[in-house]
């Protein structure tokens, strides 16, 4: 498994990766089993999130595939 997250991911970024979530655009990530990303009262898979916010950085969001999840 690579770790093909960009550098320069911002906070915008992860707002509309959180909006995109909240509309339910489509992504190949589960929910999340251990850990939550929280904001404005609602929770998160974090992964989902990162794959969707890089996506909005490059233009190509990542899937499950592309970046190691935990510790």
């Amino acid at each position: 498994m690579s770790n093909n997250i960009p550098h320069g991911i911002t906070s915008t970024h992860v707002l509309q990766a959180l909006e995109d979530l909240d509309r339910n655009v489509p992504h190949k990530f589960a929910d999340s089993t251990t850990y939550d990303v929280l904001h404005a009262n609602r929770r998160y898979p974090p992964k989902a999130v990162v794959g969707l916010a890089a996506g909005h950085l490059t233009g190509t969001t990542l899937g499950p595939k592309d970046f190691k999840g935990g510790p």
